[in-house]
């Protein structure tokens, strides 16, 4: 073995080279290398940079050209990515690489990347299809049903579209999702229809509960349409004559108006002596806390008297109304938990478990056993 390694060596006389010349050959070549390299990068560097004011360039005459927020947001979006791998792949045909064995690897590369990526294409055909249909726009309130997401929509990117909560958290969805989710957009039209249902006694006088009605409508200003105003008997339920008062308002206007309407009707109610059922005096007077200008609400089981749907229309409306606001909720019904920022779940007067929805479903102990046992008696009794 050593004779054969002298022999290897043998053949390489070292002192027959030209070191100067040797030294010179490949100090050349590395010095046009490394002249490659750095030229690429600045084309990178310089590339990238005039995107971003192209792309800043082209996104200020769109917004003057009053388009859509969202196409402005996906467009520039697909544009920039577009735009910076024409770059990268100017710089690599710049250090020399050959530009048909490039795209020869971008192709194959590309197939397997296709099949990793799935989900990552899917999201961008989403986001196509959510600018074609434009089932909402930037700015729009959506809620995606059989889920917790909903909030104003912040932006629309190629991949993701981001909502923004009512308390102000960011909820990023991917746009293959969105296009296949069945969606309410809350402000897509101009006017919504405020539908207000108040139980009263049966011993009330109907037609002098209708009186107020009318007039509390008749002085409410953000009333588009007088004449459109509908009061009417909604239903003879067993223990209260549900009334109902129905009209149209700007949907920028929704949310306040029903509130001051709610309280508007308690105070004309209780001045007039007309006597309202349990469940409606609840909602009333939670709709009247939440007018007040109060940084922070206790409210103490403030769905005991409601059904299922009153009660979740109400915490829909009471998180809506406290975005700004801290609401300390107690209550044995755990409907309003899946939205709160912090969960104590108290038990012997001591806190047994603490954290959010998602964290104490995921540790399986007490409270998701009370939260299971709850979602399993609802769904018993809408099936009865």
């Amino acid at each position: 073995m050593l004779a054969q390694i002298q022999a290897m060596f043998a053949v390489v006389d070292l002192g027959k080279i030209n070191w100067n010349q040797f030294l010179e050959k490949y100090l050349e070549i590395a010095m046009s290398i490394i002249g490659k390299v750095i030229v690429s990068f600045l084309i990178i560097a310089i590339g990238f940079k005039l995107i971003k004011i192209l792309i800043k360039l082209l996104k200020t005459t769109l917004e003057k050209a009053e388009i859509d927020y969202g196409v402005i947001s996906f467009s520039c979006s697909f544009i920039r990515i577009g735009l910076r791998c024409i770059v990268i792949f100017m710089a690599v045909a710049h250090m020399g690489v050959e530009v048909s064995s490039f795209i020869a690897l971008l192709g194959s590369a590309g197939v397997a990347v296709g099949l990793a990526l799935q989900g990552t294409l899917s999201n961008v055909a989403g986001g196509v299809l959510l600018l074609i249909l434009k089932p909402f726009q930037v700015g729009d309130y959506i809620v995606l049903t059989g889920t917790d997401c909903e909030g104003e929509v912040a932006a629309m990117d190629i991949f993701y579209t981001k909502l923004k909560t009512i308390d102000n958290r960011v909820i990023v969805i991917p746009n293959g999702t969105l296009s296949n989710s069945n969606l309410i957009n809350n402000t897509k039209q101009e006017r919504r229809l405020i539908d207000i249902e108040v139980g009263i006694s049966y011993d009330a006088d109907i037609k002098e509960v209708k009186r107020i009605l009318t007039d509390i409508a008749k002085n409410e200003k953000r009333i588009l349409d007088q004449d459109g105003v509908k009061i009417f008997v909604s239903s003879l339920a067993d223990s209260s004559v549900m009334m109902g008062i129905r009209c149209w308002v700007s949907t920028s206007d929704y949310v306040a108006t029903k509130w001051a309407l709610n309280e508007e009707i308690k105070i004309r109610f209780d001045e007039e002596g007309i006597e309202l059922s349990g469940g409606e005096s609840q909602k009333l007077a939670i709709a009247r806390a939440l007018y007040e200008d109060a940084g922070v609400l206790i409210l103490d089981e403030p769905a005991n008297s409601l059904d299922p749907i009153a009660e979740a229309e109400m915490y829909e409306c009471m998180f809506a109304a406290g975005k700004d606001r801290t609401l300390i909720l107690i209550s044995h019904r755990l409907y309003s938990t899946r939205k709160a920022d912090r969960i104590c779940y108290i038990e012997n007067g001591k806190i047994a478990e603490e954290g959010t929805h998602e964290e104490l479903m995921k540790a399986n102990g007490k409270y998701a056993a009370m939260y299971h046992l709850q979602v399993s008696l609802y769904a018993k009794g809408a099936a009865q």
